[in-house]
C-alpha cells in the first residue's frame, strides 16, 4: 500500500464522518485526532520511511471504528458525541443537535463547558470525564437542560475512546432520554407514599420525612414533636351511618388537618382512623399544647357532619425527639402509649409521654 492509497482511504472515511461534524472543519478536526493517534499520514511521512505494518494496522483500526461510529450515529435516537481529551466536541449525531436546537457547525469545536454551562460542567461532568479519560467506564443519571427540548432526565454513559495502540484519546458519550420513565417512577413513588382514600402522606412517607428532618434536628441541636392521633367514636360512625359516610368524614378531617398546619409541619394517615403530625421545630411546649387544642377542637367541629349528628372526638399522644426516642419506631411507640392513656381515661384530650395530662379548659 502506498502513502497515496492510504491517504485516499483516509479521505473516504473523513468524508463519511464529516456528515456528523462541521463540514468546513471536519477534515481539520479529524486530522487533529489522527495526529493524536500518531498516524503516519498525519505526519506526511515519505514512502521510503513509512512503516507498512503500522500503517496497515492503523488503517484497519480507523476503518473499523469509523463504521462503528457511523452505525451508532446514523440509526440511534440516543444523544451521541465524541469528545477529545480537552473536552471538545469532535462529532455529534442528529439527535444531539436536535436536543440543543443548534446547527452542527455551532457545536463542533466547542467545549462541553461552553455548550452546557460552567456550573454543570464543574459540578458534575468534568469529574466524570476525567475519570473516563483515566480508563474508567462511567454511568450516571441526572437532569439536563436542553435549548431544544427543555429539561430532560438522561441516562449517561462515558466510554474511553482508544486508538489502535490502546491509548485513551477521547470519550464517547451516549445519553438516553429516560424522562418518561423517571416521571412514571415518580408517580409510582407518590402513589406508594400517599394514602389512597384521603390523599395524605402515609406511614412510608412519614419514615422518609422523619429521617430527613431528624438529621437537620441533630445538626442544629433542636427538638421535634410527633403527635399520634386516634379518632374517638369513629367505629360508631361507620356502624350507624355506613362506611361511605365514614370515608367522607376521614377525607374531611384529613383536609382540615393538612390545611390547618402551618408551613413545615406534616400530617399523615397511618391507619384506619389514626393520624400523625410531625413538627420539625418548636420553641416552647405551649406551642405544642396550643396545636393539640386546636386539632381537638377542629375534629370536634365535625359532630354536625352533613346534617347528621355524630359523636366524634380525638385522643392525642405527643412524643418529643430526642427525649422520648431517637428513631421513628421508638418515638411512634411512645406517642402511641401516651395516646392510649388518654383514650382509656378522659378521651378527647392530649397527653405528653411523661404522662403529664394537659386538660382542655
Amino acid at each position: 500500500m502506498t502513502t497515496e492509497d492510504y491517504q485516499k482511504r483516509i479521505k473516504v472515511l473523513e468524508n463519511k464522518l464529516s456528515k456528523y461534524a462541521k463540514i468546513e472543519q471536519s477534515i481539520s478536526e479529524f486530522r487533529k485526532l489522527l495526529i493524536t493517534m500518531d498516524f503516519a499520514v498525519s505526519h506526511k511521512l515519505s514512502e521510503d520511511n513509512l512503516d507498512q505494518d503500522r500503517l496497515s494496522n492503523d488503517l484497519q483500526w480507523l476503518e473499523r471504528i469509523t463504521w462503528k461510529l457511523l452505525k451508532l450515529f446514523s440509526i440511534s435516537n440516543d444523544h451521541i458525541s465524541l469528545l477529545d481529551s480537552n473536552y471538545k466536541y469532535l462529532l455529534v449525531n442528529d439527535s444531539y443537535i436536535a436536543a440543543h436546537k443548534m446547527k452542527r457547525s455551532k457545536i463542533i469545536g466547542k467545549t462541553v463547558s461552553e455548550l452546557l454551562g460552567k456550573e454543570l460542567f464543574n459540578n458534575l461532568i468534568k469529574e466524570n470525564l476525567d475519570k473516563c479519560l483515566q480508563g474508567n467506564k462511567i454511568h450516571f443519571e441526572d437532569w439536563f437542560n436542553f435549548s431544544g427540548i427543555g429539561k430532560r432526565f438522561m441516562d449517561v454513559h462515558y466510554i474511553p475512546f482508544r486508538d489502535s495502540y490502546d491509548n485513551i484519546i477521547g470519550v464517547t458519550v451516549n445519553s438516553r432520554d429516560i424522562t418518561e420513565r423517571k416521571n412514571f417512577e415518580n408517580r409510582l413513588n407518590i402513589l406508594a407514599d400517599t394514602d389512597s382514600l384521603t390523599g395524605l402522606p402515609n406511614r412510608r412517607q412519614l419514615k422518609k420525612d422523619f429521617e430527613f428532618e431528624s438529621k437537620k434536628a441533630e445538626r442544629f441541636d433542636r427538638k421535634m414533636a410527633l403527635y399520634y392521633i386516634d379518632l374517638d367514636g369513629f367505629k360508631n360512625v361507620n356502624d350507624d351511618f355506613g362506611h361511605e359516610v365514614g370515608d367522607a368524614l376521614l377525607q374531611e378531617i384529613s383536609r382540615k388537618l393538612s390545611t390547618s398546619l402551618r408551613e413545615n409541619k406534616y400530617a399523615y394517615r397511618v391507619g384506619g382512623d389514626e393520624f400523625c403530625l410531625l413538627i420539625p421545630e418548636f420553641n416552647e411546649i405551649n406551642q405544642l399544647q396550643s396545636l393539640a387544642k386546636r386539632v381537638i377542637q377542629e375534629i370536634a367541629d365535625f359532630n354536625n357532619f352533613g346534617g347528621m349528628e355524630i359523636n366524634i372526638g380525638s385522643s392525642i399522644g405527643i412524643a418529643i425527639y430526642p427525649d422520648n426516642g431517637k428513631n421513628l419506631q421508638n418515638l411512634t411507640s411512645a406517642a402511641d402509649q401516651a395516646m392510649y392513656l388518654v383514650k382509656t381515661s378522659t378521651k378527647n384530650n392530649f397527653c405528653f409521654v411523661n404522662n403529664d395530662f394537659c386538660f382542655i379548659n
